[in-house]
């Protein structure tokens, strides 16, 4: 019997204990405290004690408040001329490029740095100069054009400008010097008669076989320049090319890029003043086939800029009017 009664006992005892804890796990599930009684915890009686109240330690020190030296800069917060420039005639969008909406020679590498009348002043200096000119299809020159003071590059057959000369001499000299001297000046200055004559005589070309005179002379103006847009009557062109290429095809072939010559043209060009006039990529804005050998002398800034922004000389000489024209406007002049 006492065994029965102990294991009676037991049991009441295990039952009790599963009870309280079903109550308690009950409440807390509800959400609510209790007491050690059981009851619901109001939180009334839930003063802090001295772990939960801060102490001296606790409160910030001077190696915690920020200094001097961790506020803002006052300097790094924007005025009027950090914020973002919503001039519409802004061209920046972030490739360097100049887009449709305007000029932006303030993000112009060449202008930034300057005031409007500053930018104006620079930009109208160069577009003014012959050294600026802008010849093509559209933009022509008259059968009396002729620049001065023309001369021969050292070790050349053929006459430039005098300050495009020298640059030419220049840069081949530093071509000889790194290991390329195959490169020759295979063109320079042509007179208007001269380019008459070459593009006549292609176009009659294509005459005999069958053309109309419209259409031979259109087909003759992909390989010859109209007279009047040739840069060559300017004598700031040149056509540089390898001597080796000549040989082997009796003129000028577009299998000059395969060479080192050309590699090493297209690399250095810009640091004597020179960029290659008409691209692969850029026929239908040059209005010229791809010329590989063709250079043009326009000075080493805008050479750097222009090769730099990645533009033909068509988009570059409009994109410098439009920033003439903002700085103008912009400086009341």
């Amino acid at each position: 019997m006492k065994r029965k009664q102990l294991t009676a006992i037991l049991c009441v005892i295990i039952l009790i204990i599963a009870a309280v804890t079903v109550v308690s796990a009950t409440n807390i599930i509800g959400g609510k405290k209790t007491d050690e009684n059981g009851k619901p915890d109001t939180g009334e009686n839930d003063t802090p004690n001295e772990s939960d109240t801060p102490n001296e330690n606790d409160t910030p020190n001077e190696s915690d408040t920020p200094d001097e030296s961790n506020k803002p800069d006052t300097n790094n917060t924007p005025d009027e001329n950090d914020k973002p420039d919503t001039n519409e005639n802004d061209t920046s969008d972030g490739s360097g490029k100049p887009n449709d909406g305007g000029s932006g020679y303030k993000s112009f590498s060449l202008t930034s740095g300057m005031s409007a009348a500053q930018a104006y002043e620079y930009l109208d200096s160069f577009l003014s100069s012959k050294y600026s000119i802008l010849i093509n299809k559209q933009h022509k020159v008259g059968s009396d054009y002729a620049p001065d003071n023309l001369t021969v590059p050292a070790g050349c057959d053929y006459q430039m400008e005098q300050t495009a000369a020298k640059a030419l001499t220049n840069m081949l000299a530093a071509a000889r010097a790194d290991g390329y001297s195959d490169l020759i000046l295979y063109s320079g200055y042509r007179t208007y008669a001269s380019q008459k004559n070459k593009f006549e005589t292609r176009t009659q070309r294509y005459l005999n076989e069958g053309y109309s005179q419209a259409q031979a002379e259109e087909k003759a103006g992909e390989y010859i320049a109209p007279p009047g847009s040739s840069e060559h009557h300017t004598g700031l062109a040149a056509d540089v090319c390898s001597s080796k290429i000549v040989s082997k095809f009796g003129y000028l072939d577009d299998s000059f890029d395969s060479t080192d010559e050309y590699k090493w043209l297209k690399e250095h060009c810009a640091e004597y003043g020179f960029i290659m006039r008409y691209r692969k990529d850029a026929e239908d804005i040059t209005g010229f086939l791809y010329e590989p050998w063709h250079y043009r002398y326009i000075g080493v800034d805008h050479a750097k800029a222009c090769t730099e922004l990645s533009l033909t000389y068509e988009e570059y000489y409009e994109m410098l009017e439009k920033m003439r024209d903002e700085a103008k406007a912009e400086a009341g002049l």
